[in-house]
């Protein structure tokens, strides 16, 4: 009987700790599962955000893919153009504009104009559209008895200017960016004013005819080559 009560006594305590302790293990979880910013007193909403990866080069360069330069200079001479230094814009990278002074041995002038060079090879087609003008000029320092030229027609020499138009087709050799060598050939329309009359002489014979010029007029359509180099910056 004594052994029994003593059984008793010692299997109680065991099975009341054997209920207590699924009642520990939430309190035990929820201390492991705090956040381990609880104990440095931070919010995780006011942490700055990681910063995002840099672009690499090749992307960059492939999403800005270079054209060619837009300005540059160029130097052309040809017939009747004369020789003539300009400033080149390219607003699309099939046509160019130019604009600039230009000297014909005798007078100086200016010239404007349009080339468009449609596609890019090592050797490109190019067509050219122009107009310049030259400004009045003494040419009678160029008659003499040598020239054969009639001495009547010095005073119309003396103050001479003409205006021009042409358009060429040719090729063009190089690339937009650096230097190019253009070879062009087509007409151009040309329009010579003089300005001033002749002083003719008459024999005294009777029946004879005198002939007066005033401001006289020449208009004319010339073949035209043009040799040119650009270069783009």
């Amino acid at each position: 009987m004594r052994t029994l009560l003593l059984s008793i006594l010692v299997a109680a305590p065991l099975a009341r700790g054997e209920e207590a302790a699924p009642d520990r293990a939430p309190a035990a979880q929820v201390a492991l599962a705090a956040p381990a910013t609880a104990s440095s007193g931070t919010d995780p909403a006011d942490l700055p955000p990681p910063p995002a990866p840099p672009a690499t080069p090749a992307a960059t360069d492939a999403a800005a893919p270079r054209t060619g330069s837009r300005f540059g200079v160029q130097v052309e001479t040809g017939l009747p153009e004369g020789l003539a230094v300009g400033v080149t814009f390219r607003p699309v990278s099939s046509v160019r504009l130019w604009a600039g002074p230009a000297w014909n041995y005798v007078s100086f002038g200016g010239q404007l104009g349009v080339a468009i060079v449609p596609f890019r090879w090592a050797l490109s087609p190019v067509l050219s559209l122009e107009a310049g003008r030259y400004f009045r000029a003494d040419l009678s320092r160029f008659v003499n008895e040598g020239t054969g030229a009639p001495k009547g027609v010095e005073p119309l020499l003396k103050n001479v200017s003409y205006d021009y138009a042409a358009a060429h087709l040719g090729f063009e050799l190089g690339s937009q960016r650096g230097f190019a060598f253009s070879v062009r050939a087509g007409l151009a329309y040309v329009r010579m004013a003089t300005h001033g009359s002749t002083a003719p002489t008459s024999s005294g014979t009777a029946g004879d005819a005198q002939v007066y010029f005033v401001d006289p007029r020449v208009n004319a359509t010339i073949p035209s080559v043009k040799l040119g180099f650009q270069y783009s910056f």
